[in-house]
């Protein structure tokens, strides 16, 4: 049995494989575990094993239908959970699983109790077994963001091997505490909160008729083909790289976050472009520039923005469209790209679309000094993000090591490291070649250089008319730039989603007074009355296109926070009388706050104009 189970993990996982075969047979260790009032006893002795079988449930085995990621705290022998396992393996919608045991030598027992190759061969039953406690916030972050997971959140369910977690408690506290803090950062690349969110989408609405005049990325792609980029961020090793980096204005194309514009322009150097990302009201604050002038500098910006961030550039800008869902309403889909949580990743992509090569990255640090621990570079109009910090703080707040770009190891936090993430993805995606001259953390995929090594080997050809070109290919003379077409067509898909938009409304209302004219009827009338308004839910959530593109990205964390506290009732109370109760509440609240949202992007929308 457990090398049948080696040989199919083998398959799916070698480093895993490896490490449990690391682990002598004779230093397992004796494991005592409680069951209820049972005592199951476990003992090594030449890999045969004596146990109790009877031992009864011991984790929860109701899974919610419109559960999609189960995170199981606790392995144990793995009974339980392949108990579990049959019960929902059938399921239209078997959900995704990851499992989490701390203790590999204990892992390594069940692999002698039970045949798992079903579970090895699986791809989406994920295990992490013996991980680090340190190396948690990583793992998680790698898990959630990198494959698109943290947009489940509405729909994640944790379940618990009781003794496990009694032996492991602070672990799995750990662990739940680093996933919420994940899956809200998550969150926050839509929208900090609904409100946030719905602003976005309220500054793209206000920017639609910048669509039927603006170049977008995608309209200049390839116009810099072979030239080198400096991509320039305001991490904190940006101040040592400021000299040099005046040296290089006419040996590369110059593109610059928001917020390192002010410290580069201090500093006698004026990039060709500079990036927007966010729905920050600070984002038109790092243009407002008293005695500087932007008229040699053009804008990359997400139509996100606040409008008034665009107004100091007037016609200089192009738009990134960003792969939001609601993007699709007034652009076309094949303009839409992945353009990273940051004005670095945003950057990075504006360089690569435009044909650049090699990228240098400057500044991109994604990573806290190493010196002082600040956050960025000295003289930002955020003051605050000058104060160094103490690391044992940082260590205390989550902070995690990370390889550094130079050889030792650097603290970043969850925010910094999903930036890293992209980046990582973005170079595997698109192959380009990227110089880092940061001393933050390493990027997978790019090369590891001195600033002065770049302008000696990398940067020695001048390019005194980049800046012409640049202003020249966003408004060619003699030629109008075509808008998009998605862009023209606003007005009637206008009409057609605030039709759609009030049949949600309607729907909504049904609902709710369904449910409230049930509160004092038998608990059969309650039952029937919050499935189907729980069905109307998951139908929206899933299956309504329009529901999907406009209210998946501004209510992510109302959705997430929603069914966090469903979930929390429905393991506190069981599916009985109790939770149905709960849930007409619920359901009530729940469709009377998402028809105040649809009513506000109901009015948006008409304030938008045809």
């Amino acid at each position: 049995m457990y090398e049948c189970n080696l040989a199919s993990l083998s398959k799916r996982d070698c480093r895993l494989t490896e490490f449990l075969l690391s682990i002598p047979p004779g230093n397992l260790p004796h494991v005592r575990e409680t069951f209820r009032s049972e005592e199951i006893e476990v003992q090594d002795s030449k890999h045969s094993f004596r146990f109790i079988e009877n031992f009864g449930a011991n984790i929860e085995f109701e899974i919610s239908e419109h559960t999609r990621l189960i995170i199981l705290f606790g392995f144990g022998l793995g009974s339980e959970f392949l108990s579990l396992w049959n019960g929902i393996k059938h399921r239209k919608h078997c959900p995704e699983i990851l499992i989490i045991e701390p203790d590999a030598s204990l892992f390594s027992m069940a692999l002698h109790m039970s045949d798992m190759s079903e579970l090895f061969n699986n791809p989406r039953i994920h295990f992490w077994i013996g991980i680090e406690k340190d190396e948690i916030p990583k793992a998680l972050t790698q898990f959630f963001v990198r494959t698109g997971r943290a947009y489940l959140t509405h729909a994640i369910q944790i379940i618990s091997h009781r003794s496990i977690f009694k032996i492991y408690e602070d672990y799995f506290k750990y662990v739940e505490a680093r996933a919420n803090e994940i899956l809200f950062f998550a969150s926050h690349l839509y929208g900090t909160s609904c409100e946030d969110g719905l602003n976005g989408f309220k500054n793209f609405l206000n920017n639609i008729k910048l669509l039927e005049s603006s170049p977008t990325l995608s309209d200049l792609e390839n116009v810099f083909q072979a030239k080198p980029a400096i991509v320039i961020a305001s991490g904190p090793s940006l101040d040592a790289a400021l000299p040099i980096l005046r040296e290089c204005q006419e040996r590369a194309l110059l593109i610059a976050c928001d917020s390192a514009l002010k410290p580069l322009l201090n500093a006698g150097i004026r990039p060709h472009f500079v990036t927007a990302i966010e729905r920050d009201p600070i984002v038109p604050q790092f243009f407002a520039l008293e005695n500087d002038s932007l008229d040699d500098i053009a804008l990359i910006a997400c139509p996100v923005v606040l409008p008034e961030a665009m107004k100091p550039f007037q016609e200089r800008v192009i738009l990134a469209l960003r792969d939001y869902d609601y993007f699709e309403l007034a652009c076309s889909k094949e303009k839409l790209m992945a353009l990273g949580p940051t004005c670095g990743n945003l950057a990075f992509q504006a360089a690569r679309n435009l044909g650049c090569s090699p990228i240098v990255l400057i500044g991109q640090d994604l990573a806290y000094s190493a010196e002082d621990f600040r956050s960025h570079v000295r003289g930002t109009i955020c003051e605050e993000r000058d104060k160094p910090n103490e690391p044992n703080h940082l260590i205390d707040r989550g902070f995690f090591k990370v390889a550094g770009n130079f050889g030792k190891p650097v603290l970043t936090e969850v925010g910094l490291y999903l930036a890293l993430l992209s980046y990582e993805k973005a170079l595997r995606d698109f192959p380009v070649r990227c110089i880092n001259t940061g001393t933050g953390a390493h990027i997978q995929g790019t090369e590891s250089k001195t600033l002065a090594d770049c302008l000696r080997e990398d940067l020695s050809v001048s390019y005194p008319h980049i800046r012409d070109q640049v202003l020249g290919y966003i408004r060619p003379k003699n030629k109008k730039i075509e808008g998009d077409q998605a862009g023209k067509d606003w007005p009637q898909k206008r009409t057609v989603l605030l039709q759609e938009l009030e049949g949600i409304l309607a729907k909504n209302r049904m609902y709710i007074r369904e449910l409230e004219k049930t509160r004092a009827s038998p608990p059969q009338s309650v039952r029937e009355a919050v499935i189907r308004a729980e069905a109307w839910c998951v139908e929206l959530q899933n299956e309504n296109q329009i529901f999907q593109q406009v209210f998946g990205v501004i209510l992510a964390p109302f959705l997430h926070e929603s069914e966090k506290k469903l979930r929390r009732h429905f393991l506190d109370l069981g599916s009985g009388q109790a939770f149905f109760r709960f849930c007409l509440n619920h359901y009530g609240k729940f469709l009377q706050e998402l028809s105040q949202w649809t009513e506000r992007v109901h009015s948006e929308i008409e304030k938008s104009g045809p």
